[in-house]
C-alpha cells in the first residue's frame, strides 16, 4: 500500500509575504517554534521558501553583515523555485526529493485547493515509525563522523564545527560521554540577554580606545557549556531505529546522540538518517 503525504503534512501552513522583512520571519519562527516559512505572493500563491539556515548563509556574508533584519526582505532570501509535492504523493518520493535537493521540507500543493500544507523531516519522522518498526537497528544507520567539542570551547570553535557538518549539529563530550548537544537553533536564534547578563564582563584598569588610562570591560566569550541542552537523551546503538524516530519526534529533537552500555559515545541519528532509512526500507 502507498502512503501518501497528504496523511503526514502539517497544516496550516505559516507563510509571509515577499514584502516582508526577516525580522517578521525571524518572529514568526520563534513564535511557532518552527524551522521554515512559505512566501506568497500578493495572490497568495506560493513562490519561495525561507529556512532558518537560508537565513544564517544571506548574513554570513561579511558585505551583509551589518544589514539590520528589518532592512532585508523575504524576496531576497527566499529559495525559488519551490520543490514541491502534491497531497497524493508517495511518502517514498517525497523523502527522495528531500534528500535529492538536501533539503527539510516540501510545500503540499494541489490545483484546486493552492498551499494546503507542509511536510517536513519531523514528519517523516512520525511515518517511520509508523511503518518501520523492527526492521533495523540504529548502528546500522547511525552517523559516525559527527562532530564533538568540549564543555570549554568557544563559540567561535561552535559555529565553525557547525558550518563544517552536513546535519548542523555538534555533540558535547566529556570522558567520551555525551553530555550536551548544539544546534542550528541554539546559535542563529539564541536570546542574546541569556548570554550577555550582568556579570558577563570584567571591570579592569587598562587604556581605552582613544588611549585614555580608564576603567574598561573585558567581555567572556560564551562556550559550549552556555550554548548546548545539556544532559541529552540517548539511545543505544542496538536498539531500533524506530525508537530513535519516536523519541525524536515526541521531543522535537533533531539529533540523538547513541551510545553503548557503557554509556560512551558511538554515533548519532539525525534527521537525514532516518529519511535515508525510510527512503530505502519502503
Amino acid at each position: 500500500m502507498t502512503i501518501k503525504v497528504e496523511k503526514y503534512m502539517s497544516s496550516p501552513v505559516i507563510s509571509v509575504y515577499e514584502s516582508d522583512n526577516i525580522a517578521r520571519v525571524r518572529n514568526l519562527m520563534l513564535r511557532y517554534r518552527i524551522s521554515r516559512v512559505v512566501v506568497v505572493d500578493t495572490n497568495h500563491k506560493p513562490v519561495g521558501i525561507i529556512s532558518r539556515h537560508d537565513i544564517i548563509n544571506y548574513f554570513a556574508d561579511r558585505r551583509r553583515a551589518e544589514k539590520r533584519l528589518e532592512e532585508v526582505y523575504a524576496r531576497e532570501i527566499m529559495r525559488s523555485p519551490l520543490i514541491k509535492v502534491s497531497p497524493n504523493t508517495s511518502i517514498k518520493k517525497a523523502a527522495e526529493l528531500m534528500l535529492k535537493n538536501n533539503i527539510n521540507s516540501l510545500p503540499v500543493i494541489s490545483l484546486e485547493e493552492g498551499l494546503e500544507g507542509i511536510l517536513t523531516a519531523t514528519d517523516l519522522l512520525r511515518a517511520f515509525r509508523d511503518h518501520v518498526r523492527g526492521r533495523v537497528k540504529v548502528s546500522e544507520y547511525m552517523r559516525k563522523d559527527y562532530k564533538i567539542a568540549r564543555r570549554d570551547h568557544s563559540l567561535f570553535h561552535i559555529i565553525d564545527l557547525l558550518n563544517k557538518d552536513p546535519d548542523r549539529k555538534v555533540v558535547v563530550v566529556e570522558d567520551d560521554r555525551p553530555i550536551g548537544i548544539i544546534t542550528e537553533s541554539d546559535i542563529v536564534f539564541i536570546e542574546p540577554r541569556s548570554l550577555w547578563v550582568k556579570g558577563s564582563y570584567m571591570k579592569r584598569r587598562g587604556l581605552t580606545a582613544r588611549g585614555h588610562l580608564s576603567i574598561v570591560r573585558d567581555y567572556i566569550i560564551p562556550v559550549a557549556e552556555d550554548l548546548m541542552t545539556p544532559d541529552p537523551l540517548t539511545i543505544n546503538e542496538n536498539e531500533d531505529l524506530s525508537a530513535a524516530a519516536d523519541i525524536m519526534y515526541k521531543n522535537r529533537f533533531g539529533a540523538l546522540p547513541v551510545v553503548d552500555e557503557k554509556d560512551l559515545m558511538k554515533g548519532l541519528v539525525t534527521k537525514r538518517v532516518i529519511i535515508k532509512a525510510l527512503y530505502d526500507l519502503l
